[in-house]
């Protein structure tokens, strides 16, 4: 009796092991990470499709650009990296998810600006800014809640990869706000933009209560620094809950 729950024991410390060998996982991880044509048409794609979500006020429009989103891919590669001690996978993971962020708070605010130009005729019922999806991004609100659902995430996305489990990634992908936050971020700063240089071209809904200050153009821009910080935790948590359960899945360092 003794040796079969020795055995059973034994089983279940394996089962905890990786179950893919370490260059299969890195490989993965590398082809997800690199700044390819593809990557950039994605990242595209995703960041207007938010945009367009965010002015229409359209969680199923922004849902279905965090399942285009390619940013999850840089994340692991850095946490990877760091696992590893793989400094040039971890660089490569790091500077392509900052390129991918600042073109994601580009497309945002060039967006932004097509929309402020052209009139507040754009969202759907009153047209009026900002819309339900913008601002609550930019409450504190959304901070604390997004450390807890990074953190999980964080831990979701290193079982999935070591188990090579596509459905949980794409899970643990799309219940962490990632890409919208940056675009918004983008958004909110050339509505603030816009407003301050056509005069107060921008008006508040009357069902509005802002949440820092009356003036528009700096609400929108205080809002736009929150909704960015939002996306700047949520990576960071990702990251360290990452590399925790990788810590405690035996992961083997390796220099690959």
């Amino acid at each position: 009796q003794y040796e079969s729950e020795a055995n059973a024991w034994g089983r279940i410390l394996e089962s905890a092991r990786p179950r893919l060998i370490v260059a299969q996982v890195v490989q993965s991880v590398k082809h997800n990470a690199t700044l390819t044509f593809d990557f950039v048409c994605l990242l595209i794609i995703a960041a207007f499709t938010a945009a367009l979500a965010l002015v229409e006020n359209s969680i199923v429009i922004l849902v279905a650009s965090m399942l285009i989103s390619p940013l999850m891919g840089p994340i692991m590669a850095g946490m990877f990296g760091t696992v590893i001690k793989d400094k040039k996978l971890q660089k490569m993971g790091v500077c392509n998810e900052l390129l991918g962020l600042l073109l994601c708070v580009l497309i945002g605010f060039l967006f932004g600006i097509l929309v402020g130009v052209t009139g507040n005729h754009w969202v759907i019922g009153t047209g009026d800014w900002p819309t339900d999806e913008m601002i609550s991004m930019g409450a504190l609100k959304a901070l604390w809640v997004g450390v807890m659902v990074a953190l999980l995430s964080g831990a979701a996305v290193a079982i999935a990869i070591l188990g090579d489990n596509t459905g949980s990634l794409i899970g643990a992908a799309l219940s962490v706000a990632l890409l919208p936050p940056a675009v918004n971020a983008g958004l909110l700063w050339s509505l603030s933009a816009v407003n301050l240089l056509f005069g107060n071209s921008i008006k508040f809904s009357r069902h509005y209560s802002p949440l820092w200050t009356p003036k528009p153009n700096l609400e929108l821009a205080i809002l736009g620094g929150l909704s960015l910080c939002l996306t700047i935790i949520n990576i960071i948590c990702i990251f360290l809950a990452g590399i925790l359960v990788l810590k405690v899945n035996q992961f083997q360092i390796f220099n690959i």
